[in-house]
């Protein structure tokens, strides 16, 4: 059993430390925190007091005055902003408010890992969970051994090891341990499920049950690593700019509707954001159908179909008046940090691509008023959306971005690609983004 510890802990170079230790003081914590000292130069040890029971203060200080003695480092802290008798669904609210507590010691111990004791118990539990809360297949890889969350290095040591080996680790070596109430309350998931959904799986199919979710898990972990490479060219064709990011589906050799679900599930995981189901096989039909200007919103981000390009776009604020009297400036415009400047001749604006890389040059007059405004609806006899439309500008991008004026004349729009032709007089500004705010 310390061997798979040893092994684990190597196998992402940790066995020197410092680590974090979550510990509640149960089986499985207990067992983890005697094998660790067997061989970790460093460890902090981390006891989180959920206040649910009266007698778990008075245990949290036995086990402070436990973790003490044996010479190691012992921090406390208490979770008291949630009545468990008033609130619904607080198991999330515990976990959220356990992992903010993880982070602030994590930093404060400059710890090279969070090691936390879920066993093999706890990950059948967690994809028996997902599966019927309708978690996509990435997902029913379960807890992982190594993970990154929040900026933190997560590691699970015992996740091939039973509750029942742990249980004898521990009485073989005269260890103490001790037991929750709370985890076989039926009123809490999972007490429901230890106390009565699992032993009732296990009468209908046997012992193995719970294992055969773990297999299932690993299988799936192995699933997951292949479809992040096959997924790769995706990330290729990735474009980031200042309200986003574009994919241009046409620099795809091919496309594969299992692999572009998968994709599209990463992207959404990593802006924070979720895809419904039914979001995502609709927004998979219309690009296999080639369709244009469909979108679905995924919370705070809206998924944009258009001419063969899928964006993830952030909400962008309408362009409101700006005067620039002055060049050089930096000023603050929809919610970016820009520069404007003049410089030498060098390549006028593309149009819409320049402008999402952050940064656009264009002829104006230096000794008048830059004004940055809203959209007109025509340059001259010919409408803004007719040029749009001529130039194939991405819809999702039409109408949200400022336009310049000089005298009340529109001079420049950064979605359209101007000619080197300049009025006597005109020089050559280039206005960038320096960061997002």
């Amino acid at each position: 059993m310390w061997k798979i510890v040893q092994e684990c802990l190597q196998r992402y170079k940790l066995e020197k430390g410092p680590l974090l230790l979550g510990y509640s003081g149960g089986v499985d914590s207990a067992a983890l925190l005697a094998l660790l000292r067997l061989g970790t130069a460093e460890l902090h040890v981390l006891h989180i007091h959920h206040s649910w029971r009266r007698e778990a203060l008075k245990e949290a200080f036995q086990l402070g005055e436990y973790v003490r003695s044996l010479g190691l480092p012992f921090y406390m802290e208490s979770i008291t902003s949630i009545d468990p008798e008033m609130e619904g669904n607080i198991e999330d609210k515990y976990r959220i408010e356990r992992r903010k507590i993880f982070q602030k010691y994590y930093k404060l111990t400059c710890a090279k890992a969070l090691v936390l004791a879920h066993q093999q118990d706890d990950q059948a539990e967690t994809v028996f969970k997902r599966v019927f809360e309708g978690a996509s297949l990435g997902k029913l890889t379960g807890l992982r051994e190594y993970a990154e969350l929040d900026g933190m290095i997560v590691v699970r040591p015992l996740l091939t090891l039973s509750k029942e080996k742990l249980y004898s680790f521990l009485k073989k070596n005269q260890l103490s341990y001790l037991e929750d109430s709370t985890n076989k309350d039926v009123r809490y998931l999972r007490g429901r499920q230890r106390e009565k959904i699992f032993p009732e799986i296990e009468k209908a199919f046997g012992k193995r049950a719970s294992r055969n979710l773990c297999r299932l898990a690993d299988e799936l972990s192995e699933y997951a690593t292949y479809m992040t490479k096959r997924v790769d060219s995706y990330y290729k064709a990735l474009s980031q700019g200042p309200w986003g990011y574009y994919l241009d589906l046409g620099r795809l050799p091919y496309i594969e509707p299992f692999e572009l679900a998968y994709f599209v599930r990463q992207m959404c995981a990593s802006l924070q954001v979720v895809i419904s189901y039914e979001g995502l096989k609709t927004l998979v039909k219309n690009i296999l159908l080639k369709k244009s200007d469909k979108k679905i919103i995924a919370q705070s981000i809206e998924i944009h179909l258009d001419r063969n390009k899928l964006f993830f776009l952030r909400s962008i604020k309408q362009a409101e008046k700006l005067v620039i009297q002055s060049i050089p400036c930096t000023f603050v415009y929809q919610g970016l940090s820009w520069k404007l400047e003049q410089v030498e001749h060098r390549n006028l604006s593309r149009g819409w691509e320049d402008l999402w890389k952050g940064s656009v040059e264009f002829a104006a007059f230096p000794d008048l008023e830059m004004t940055f405004s809203n959209s007109v609806a025509k340059i001259g006899h010919t409408s803004i959306k007719e040029m749009y439309q001529e130039q194939k500008i991405p819809v999702p991008l039409r109408g949200k971005f400022f336009q310049l004026f000089q005298n009340q004349q529109l001079c420049f729009d950064p979605l359209l690609p101007i000619c080197d032709k300049r009025c006597c007089g005109q020089k050559i500004f280039r206005l960038s983004m320096i960061d997002s705010i």
